[in-house]
């Protein structure tokens, strides 16, 4: 209730008093409502992540930390035959409830592609663009969503991984004592109608790790990730950061691969 005085037009001087009383039943309901939708919603993405694989010669493992309730990164992977390993991070731009349901519509895309046995980089990436157009079609008014990819397809027979970066940050491979930095290797997924990439492919016959992230990382650390890669149990490492202040969601994928 808020109580306002009146004045007297004559003398200004008080003459009485209004009290207003607001009902805010109704809107304390909505905004419940709102938050037990938003919690729904935040408990669906964390369930469609990916739980860590553990093989003979290969492990798989995550860390994600949305900034908000609800985020536009994911990770994905699915073991698609005895050798074959199909390993997803991305980053839908902005933040909130429009790219967490893009990430959810992404998510299911890709296990129906996995599902169909579409396993190969350069069909998977154009299904994803033409999937990202079919649900904001060009002629509509509704803001353009797009994100940044990385796709491997790690077979652990051949030890070879197949892979396209789409517009996303760095990725990393240590074998030994060395690091290999693996760039963008075309645009972004969902900015162009028609989509050009290829897939690159590199061997390995060591023990090696490969580091997978989104730009939340580096954002908030403001530090290059090769240095934290020279030492063991690099996801561990970056796990320990504090990551109170943040302003971005943070992803990253962790691959240790056996060599021979």
């Amino acid at each position: 209730m808020t109580i306002n005085p009146v004045h007297s037009h004559i003398d200004n001087k008080v003459t009485h008093f209004v009290g207003i009383q607001k009902d805010v039943t109704e809107k304390k309901a909505l905004d419940m409502e709102l938050q037990q939708d938003l919690q729904l919603a935040k408990n669906l993405q964390q369930m469609m992540l990916s739980n860590s694989i553990t093989d003979h010669s290969i492990s798989i493992s995550g860390f994600y930390l949305p900034c908000q309730n609800l985020g536009g990164d994911f990770y994905k992977w699915e073991k698609v035959n005895e050798n074959q390993y199909a390993i997803f991070i991305i980053d839908v731009m902005g933040h909130g409830i429009s790219p967490s349901l893009l990430t959810m519509s992404l998510n299911a895309e890709i296990k129906s592609s996995i599902n169909q046995g579409i396993i190969n980089p350069v069909d998977v990436m154009c299904n994803l663009n033409n999937h990202m157009f079919d649900i904001i079609p060009e002629e509509t008014n509704i803001l353009r969503h797009y994100f940044t990819c990385i796709y491997l397809l790690v077979d652990t027979k051949l030890r070879k991984v197949d892979y396209i970066n789409a517009g996303h940050p760095t990725f990393y491979q240590k074998d030994g004592n060395n690091i290999q930095a693996f760039e963008s290797t075309t645009t972004p997924i969902g900015l162009l109608r028609f989509f050009d990439c290829e897939a690159h492919s590199f061997s390995y016959n060591k023990d090696c790790e490969l580091l997978l992230y989104t730009d939340g990382l580096t954002d908030h650390l403001q530090r290059d990730l090769q240095p934290l890669m020279a030492g063991e149990q690099t996801l561990e490492q970056i796990k320990k950061f504090d990551y109170s202040q943040t302003n971005d969601d943070i992803c990253v994928v962790s691959v240790l691969l056996k060599g021979i």
